[in-house]
């Protein structure tokens, strides 16, 4: 680095914690060495980023060297742990922080959580008593519904609402997602009218939680009012339409759904032509299965997976081409 500039960089990270907007690991560390200076930010900045970067070596070596610590030491280092995997290591580090704050706590459940050792995240979350804020909540419930463990995410929410802590649209989201696996239609309808009282942003994300959550709880009208109501639809919303027309046995109106997203500008990915494949199969369109089955490969640049050929095997089966049906 010339000398010239070597002044400004260093004065642009005066600030330690913009170490991270450096853009490469290499550059944070010949800013963070050159320093005549490092303080506990400095330090904290630079484990977030060798964290980051898969270096957790020398994040550890960082660590340990230094004079002082506070709580984003420690959280950088359990936060570290966990996104590895590494969660006995990550609860050392909590165990071992003598200055455990609400992150702290977060991240160990989420850790935990992501690990899918949901007895004992559940453990550290009744251990927090009224320290627990909504990203804690949140966290548990994502969780359990990651986990498949729909009836328990529901019931935490319902402990969340019993000691008044506010739902966010991360909590309406998993919540939404629990109710689709599950079937649970009115609980479904309860929590799209929370949304409106709340008058929650009706984004992607949530909006196509809830037309994924109509679709599959057999309110196919519904799923199809929210979906155009969206301001933007991305490839998500768009599979939802499609795969939940095909469910209900509408295979023309998925095949409808699929031109107009074409004609949208978003571009098909697996999950579109599986649900396009089971609205053919279902429908008893062979032929248009056939077509659009063939032209994965070739037209869209989707390479077919085992789920794609268990569609054709099931739409040539219920065709009568058993012969076809055997060869795929």
């Amino acid at each position: 680095m010339s000398p010239l500039i070597r002044p400004r960089f260093r004065r642009f990270f005066e600030r330690p914690r913009l170490l991270l907007m450096a853009g490469t690991l290499d550059l944070a560390q010949i800013v963070f060495e050159e320093m005549p200076e490092r303080d506990v930010v400095a330090n904290n900045a630079m484990i977030a980023a060798l964290g980051k970067g898969g270096n957790v070596g020398g994040a550890r070596k960082l660590f340990d060297e230094m004079p002082e610590r506070n709580s984003s030491s420690w959280n950088s280092m359990i936060t570290m742990y966990c996104k590895l995997g590494d969660t006995e290591s990550a609860r050392l580090m909590f165990d071992s922080n003598p200055v455990k704050d609400v992150v702290s706590w977060n991240a160990i459940i989420d850790g935990y959580c992501k690990s899918e050792q949901l007895t004992v995240a559940r453990e550290l979350f009744d251990r927090m008593g009224d320290a627990k804020n909504s990203v804690t909540w949140n966290t548990m419930i994502s969780g359990y519904v990651q986990c498949r463990e729909f009836g328990k995410a529901i019931a935490t929410f319902q402990q969340m609402q019993a000691v008044n802590m506010k739902p966010t649209e991360v909590t309406m989201i998993s919540l939404l997602s629990a109710c689709a696996h599950l079937g649970a239609l009115d609980m479904g309808k309860w929590i799209h009218a929370y949304i409106r009282r709340r008058n929650f942003k009706l984004d992607v994300v949530l909006g196509n939680a809830l037309v994924d959550m109509y679709c599959k709880c057999g309110n196919i009208e519904t799923a199809l009012d929210i979906f155009h109501e969206l301001p933007m639809k991305n490839v998500f919303c768009w599979n939802s339409v499609v795969v939940g027309l095909g469910m209900h046995g509408f295979g023309e109106e998925a095949i409808d759904a699929f031109v107009k997203m074409e004609r949208n500008g978003v571009k098909p990915d697996g999950v579109t032509f599986v649900g396009l494949l089971s609205a053919c199969s279902h429908s008893g369109l062979f032929y248009e299965g056939r077509r659009y089955f063939s032209e994965m490969v070739g037209t869209y640049g989707v390479e077919p997976g085992i789920e794609h050929y268990g569609c054709m095997v099931d739409l040539l089966g219920r065709g009568g081409f058993l012969q076809e049906a055997l060869g795929f």
